[in-house]
């Protein structure tokens, strides 16, 4: 597609007989076909790929990539799957293959996304802010994110925030994803019910609140408003196309600092957390490098 950096080949139409079940994934003006020897990896697709439209594969169509679904030859050895002709595998179940597949394709729908930019980050609206939570793997997004959930938030993401060149944030509802933790083992969470409703009414927000929030054991809650230049830096280091998109994201970034409060913080717990981002909605000013102690104060 025009304007993609993408340094793999477009795949056309051709297929062999191993592959009959076809079906095309439409994700941000990606068009991505998913193929295997049967109907159940079809199913399977349909319910965990992440947000996207799947329609019926036409061969007169070109693909920007195609996912390959096979059962092994060999006995016992489970799956194979086929990213364009690379093959990655055996996979000990189809479960864990499409799992494979899911994250393959999220990476790349990241990556080369027309015309929206990824950011890794959670987002929900909550007590009438639209607040992004950036952060790497292990920093305790997908935990924060499910705890304000619980707190009654509108689930917009656990893993991306989808953002337009103005800066406003689309849902990107998959399922969300969390370790073991304070909120139970490791699962994949469908929070589609508190998602918000898509329909021909539905303007996606500007963001409010911007928290790089990190977690660390044992340390006491800080919080540091960044300037504008500082914002545009720390939200740059997670964003998914920075270096295939460079001009169009930092504009983005200066349009969403323009807008947003943006903090980076440290939280020893998720109450210290919801506690500071209550007084963030409530028009207190939580703002504080000392211990959330002194804050309540």
């Amino acid at each position: 597609m025009t304007g993609l950096t993408n340094p793999i080949e477009s795949q056309g139409s051709a297929w062999d007989d191993r592959v009959p079940f076809r079906v095309d994934y439409l994700a941000h003006g990606l068009r991505i076909r998913v193929a295997g020897g049967s109907p159940e990896v079809i199913d399977l697709a349909r319910q965990e790929l992440p947000p996207g439209q799947f329609e019926l594969a036409r061969d007169d169509l070109d693909v920007d990539r195609s996912y390959r679904i096979f059962a092994s030859d060999e006995a016992l050895a489970g799956f194979y799957l086929y990213t364009n002709n690379e093959r990655s595998g055996p996979f000990h179940s189809l479960a864990t293959t499409v799992e494979r597949l899911e994250s393959s394709i999220q990476i790349y729908v990241a990556e080369f996304a027309q015309p929206h930019l990824f950011l890794h980050a959670g987002v929900v609206q909550w007590l009438g802010m639209t607040i992004v939570l950036p952060g790497s793997s292990f920093a305790g997004k997908s935990t924060l994110t499910r705890a304000l959930v619980n707190e009654g938030a509108t689930y917009f993401s656990d893993e991306f925030a989808v953002l337009d060149v103005q800066g406003r944030v689309r849902p990107y509802a998959r399922k969300l994803s969390h370790r073991s933790g304070p909120l139970g083992p490791t699962g994949r969470l469908n929070l589609d019910a508190h998602a918000p409703v898509q329909d021909e009414s539905f303007v996606p927000p500007l963001i409010d609140v911007v928290a790089l929030i990190r977690f660390q054991a044992e340390s006491l809650w800080e919080a540091h408003r960044l300037t504008g230049g500082e914002a545009v830096l720390a939200m740059s280091e997670h964003m998914v196309a920075i270096r295939n998109r460079p001009a169009e994201t930092l504009q983005m970034l200066v349009n969403v600092a323009e807008h947003a409060d943006v903090y980076r913080c440290t939280r020893p717990d998720l109450d210290s957390a919801l506690t500071w981002l209550r007084a963030l909605a409530e028009n207190r000013d939580p703002l504080s490098t000392m211990s959330m102690q002194v804050i309540q104060e």
